[in-house]
């Protein structure tokens, strides 16, 4: 029985041993960042605003002719910003704290968008927007 046993048990573990195997977590490169060298700070009218460089996947494009503003913004955009083959866009952006919205220098299809859209603009108002970060900020 021992010799009928143990070759049963290995050839059920063979396989198993043989095809088992850990995954190699792959980190993604996050296509949104900005240069902290670039951040300044001005004010305008009491309203709190906030200038740096910035990268982003996001195309604007919500308008019914999405399928005509999309070709045309690629070509403009990255004629001046960017690399096509990267994937991400170079932005020079314009931020406001007070009403929380947001303008990218270049992007001719929409200006002052709410910063909800693009999660640059997000991350730049969440850390640098509260008085006592945007107060560290240089001026402009």
């Amino acid at each position: 029985m021992k010799r009928l046993l143990l070759p049963l048990l290995a050839a059920i573990a063979l396989p198993t041993a043989v095809n088992a195997e850990v995954f190699t977590e792959i980190k993604p490169r996050n296509p949104y960042s900005y240069k902290k060298s670039s951040l300044y700070k001005y004010e305008n009218k009491g309203k709190k605003y906030i200038v740096f460089t910035g990268t982003s996947l996001y195309l604007p494009c919500f308008s019914i002719e999405d399928t005509i503003c999309y070709p045309k913004l690629i070509r403009s955009t990255m004629a001046h910003f960017g690399d096509i083959n990267k994937r991400k866009l170079v932005w020079e952006y314009e931020l406001d704290c007070n009403e929380e919205t947001f303008n990218r220098k270049g992007d001719n299809v929409h200006k002052w968008m709410q910063i909800w859209v693009d999660p640059t603009a997000v991350a730049i108002a969440e850390k640098y927007c509260p008085r006592e970060e945007w107060s560290k900020l240089p001026n402009r």
